[in-house]
Order: C-alpha cells, then sequence, then structure tokens
C-alpha cells in the first residue's frame, strides 16, 4: 500500500508546474522573456495582456513560472495579486479590490503612523484612501461588498461591532456617494502618489460559468483607465469568445475580447517529440518501481514502438498525466495477466481516441464471448 502511495503526484492527480526543475517543455524562458516584458510596460496606463490555450497546455504551469519570476524581478513599489475565482469561489471584485484596499491600507500606516487615541482605532477604521478604493469597488461591483471582512484582516477582535460599523459604512456609502469618474480619478492620483504598481494575475476563467466570465471582463473594462495596473489573464480562447457571446449576448465575441485586452499570447503546443518521450520515461519508471526491475530490451523495443505510433496523438500535457494516472491505478494489480506495452497502447488510445477505445472495447468483449463459446 505504501509503495502505491508513493506512485501517484502527492501534490495532485493534475497538478501543474510550480518551480523551475519541474519544468519539462521549456517553460521557464518563455516565463522569464513574459515577466520581462510585464516589468517594462508603460504604467501611465492600464495594460491587459491575455495568455491564451486550450484546456491542458500548461497555462497554469507557465503562469506559476511567470508569478515567480515576476516577484523575483520586481521592485518594492510593485504588488502582484493572484486572483482564481474558479478556486476562491468569491466574487472578482472583491477578489481584486479587497487586497487592493489593504495594500493602501498598510502603506498610508506605514508612512503615517497613527499616534495617541488614532492609533487604538485605526485598527478598525479605514483611511480615507482605502475607503476611496471600497466605495469605487461598491460601484462597480454588482452587489455590496462584505467590508466587515476586509476590515476584519486587521484585527480579530472586530466580531463584537461588526454589525455597527456595517451599517455605519453602508450608510456613509450612500450619503457621501461620488461619481464613478471622480472616484477613478482619485484613486489614480493616489496610486502615482504612493507610487504604487498592482499585476493582477487571473487563471482558470474558462472554468468559470458564463455570466462569471463576463464579470470578470466586466470588471477589467472597469479599471481599464486606471494607471498602474497590469492584467494579466489566462484562458481558452475558444471557450471565453463563446461564453461572452452566450453571457452578454453578442454575435461576436472574439472582437469584444480585442476591445478588452490589449497584448495577448498563444502558448506555444509543446513538442511531439517531447510529449512522447515524456510518456515513455515516465511510463519506464513506473514498470521498474513496481516491478522492482526495468523492462527488458524487448519490452523496451514494444514500448518505443507503441509511444513513436501512438503517442504522436498526445498534445498537450494534461493527456500524458491522464495516460500515466490511469496506468497507476490499473496496473499494479493486473500486472500478472497484462503485457505492460499494450495496456500502454490501449491507455493512449482512451486519452486521444475515446472513440476508438470504446470501439475496440466492445470489439474485445464480443470477440471474447466467441473465442469462449
Amino acid at each position: 500500500m505504501k509503495i502505491l502511495r508513493q506512485l501517484w503526484n502527492q501534490k495532485g492527480l493534475d497538478a501543474a508546474v510550480e518551480n523551475v526543475p519541474e519544468d519539462r517543455y521549456g517553460f521557464r524562458n518563455i516565463a522569464e522573456n513574459i515577466s520581462r516584458s510585464i516589468l517594462s510596460l508603460p504604467q501611465e496606463a492600464s495594460n491587459v495582456i491575455g495568455i491564451e490555450g486550450a484546456w491542458g497546455s500548461g497555462k497554469t504551469s507557465l503562469l506559476n513560472l511567470i508569478l515567480k519570476s515576476l516577484f523575483q524581478h520586481k521592485d518594492g513599489h510593485t504588488h502582484v495579486l493572484h486572483v482564481s475565482p474558479w478556486l476562491s469561489g468569491s466574487d472578482p471584485v472583491e477578489a481584486l479590490f479587497l487586497p487592493v484596499a489593504t495594500v493602501i491600507q498598510q502603506e498610508m500606516e506605514k508612512r503615517y503612523p497613527p499616534k495617541g487615541f488614532k492609533k487604538f482605532w485605526r485598527k478598525y477604521l479605514l483611511s480615507p484612501e482605502a475607503q476611496k478604493v471600497i466605495e469605487y469597488a461598491q460601484d462597480t461591483s454588482s452587489r455590496v461588498l462584505p467590508l466587515v471582512q476586509y476590515i476584519g484582516q486587521f484585527s480579530s477582535i472586530i466580531n463584537w461591532i461588526a454589525g455597527g460599523i456595517k451599517v455605519f459604512t453602508e450608510s456613509r456609502l450612500a450619503v457621501d456617494q461620488k461619481t464613478t469618474t471622480k472616484l477613478r480619478a482619485e484613486i489614480a492620483k493616489q496610486l502615482v502618489t504612493l507610487d504604487l504598481k498592482f499585476i493582477v494575475v487571473m487563471d482558470d476563467l474558462d472554468r468559470l460559468e458564463p455570466s462569471q466570465i463576463a464579470e470578470v471582463f466586466r470588471l477589467v473594462r472597469a479599471v481599464a483607465d486606471l494607471p498602474r495596473f497590469t492584467h494579466i489573464l489566462c484562458y481558452d480562447r475558444q471557450i471565453i469568445t463563446h461564453a461572452v457571446e452566450y453571457a452578454l449576448n453578442i454575435e461576436d465575441g472574439s472582437r469584444y475580447l480585442q476591445k478588452i485586452i490589449q497584448l495577448s499570447f498563444k502558448l506555444p503546443r509543446p513538442e511531439a517529440f517531447d510529449l512522447r518521450n515524456e510518456f515513455r520515461q515516465r511510463a519506464e519508471a513506473l514498470y521498474q518501481q513496481i516491478n522492482n526491475q526495468p523492462p527488458d530490451s524487448g519490452m523496451s523495443g514494444d514500448l518505443a514502438a507503441v509511444t513513436d505510433t501512438y503517442g504522436g496523438a498526445l498534445s498537450t500535457p494534461r493527456e500524458i498525466h491522464q495516460a500515466i494516472n490511469s496506468l497507476i491505478f490499473l496496473y499494479p494489480g493486473m500486472r500478472d495477466f497484462v503485457y505492460f506495452p499494450d495496456l500502454c497502447l490501449l491507455q493512449l488510445i482512451r486519452v486521444t481516441n475515446p472513440a476508438l477505445y470504446d470501439w475496440t472495447e466492445h470489439y474485445l468483449t464480443e470477440r471474447s464471448v466467441i473465442e469462449t463459446g
């Protein structure tokens, strides 16, 4: 049982690359170049960058390496916010503006530390600069932000006055409501004054529901005029295009994206040889782990033939994960009854051509009945 547990990737069945040594497809150099280009973009206006790729092509892996490179090369005034609405389940407006307000609040306290009685109450009250961000977020969002959740980030003693603060804050916003344009101008000015820059990274947009996808792009469009913001969006273009068309009831989702995304980068497809080689190496390693010996020359030759022939249909790293995970799941229990290259062949067919796999399974089932009489 312990050996079987060791065969699995402990980070998850479909875990993305998180560190450079795990990179097998040359994403490291791409990530380095993209991160340096991002940091060199002009800050006078907002920048929106799209990283496009099919499901399973390695977008999250590339993004993880980009994030590492950004943290390594950015200056102290640049803040990187990683927003994943699909994983967090929170409203994208909250996911963006609450961290921004937090950074501004902390920066104000660092530069202008409160003294005396104000020092105590500052734990519970927003600075005027952070308040503007919250007001703008409320103006942008389709529902009221949980402001108490934001304030609670500064103190755990807030629960006993949570209800009162929420009523106070919401009533204040209703009375002292500024126009969105004026708020945007004031926030832009304070970003320049505080010399703050934000890089907002949004991943897995193609996993959201159409209405959520539309909300994300509405958010990006709402902050498009704010300087010192760079947005990096990761998505499958075909899925996003159809989702936008459905959610917004428009005819051409591609042209809609062009109005928002200023720069787009299509993730290059890994070399077919690299994909085949990766599958073969992992399959041979799996065989050796289970049998405590490497495959003999005959089996290695058959595995190479299977990989070179049917592995050519592999198109994404995720397909390799799926095929190898199936082998890990199936092979230990049937190793005495199956020829390993044959099982590899079946799993390659199952992943790359499900219809052919279903037909093969049906044919062999019927054939076995005939053969056994």
